[in-house]
């Protein structure tokens, strides 16, 4: 009997080893570098039609994941709100004011829905992972944003630095009946 249990704890170890070595890190990753806390959906071809998930509440300076796994797709949609607006775009799906998943993205209002808009995410042709970047002055996931033009002070002005760094801390997801 102590050779059986070495044998099945040597597997058992092996094992172990193999998840761990073939774990992929794989996913769709929203990060918030505004000032303000945002809320976040998502929309994605999904296997039998257009799929919309939320909601997801993002703090400044944190990144969360709302789809884990290699991408499937290289188009992705995203819903941002906030204190300071709504980034949205010109591609429509379903959202609920609880957290969601729903399946299809029309009549949305008959089933109870409603329609708002959501802005395209390109992750390019081949990624099977990729972190997009909410930015303070819009979204910008490859090309830096443009720094300020830089303004001589006048003595009634006094130029400040901004204030840089932040904790990388996982998102949130809303819990049911929190945006009523």
């Amino acid at each position: 009997m102590g050779i059986a249990m070495t044998c099945l704890a040597r597997m058992g170890i092996a094992l172990a080893a193999m998840t761990a070595a073939g774990a992929a890190h794989a996913n769709l990753e929203i990060c918030n570098d505004t000032a303000a806390t945002q809320t976040v959906a998502i929309g994605y071809q999904g296997a039998d039609d257009w799929t919309s998930e939320g909601w997801w509440i993002i703090a400044p300076g944190e990144c969360s994941i709302p789809l884990a796994g290699d991408l499937q797709q290289r188009y992705y949609y995203y819903r941002a709100t906030s204190d300071d607006g709504v980034i949205e775009g010109d591609y429509s799906f379903c959202v609920d004011t609880e957290a969601f998943t729903i399946v299809g993205d029309t009549e949305c209002e008959r089933r109870g829905y409603e329609t708002v808009d959501f802005e395209e995410i390109d992750t390019g042709p081949t990624a099977l992972t990729y972190t997009f970047r909410i930015a303070a002055a819009g979204v910008s996931p490859v090309t830096p944003p443009m720094p300020d033009p830089v303004v001589p002070p006048t003595p009634d002005i006094v130029a400040q630095e901004p204030v840089e760094g932040s904790a990388r801390i996982g998102g949130s997801r809303l819990p049911p009946g929190a945006l009523r």
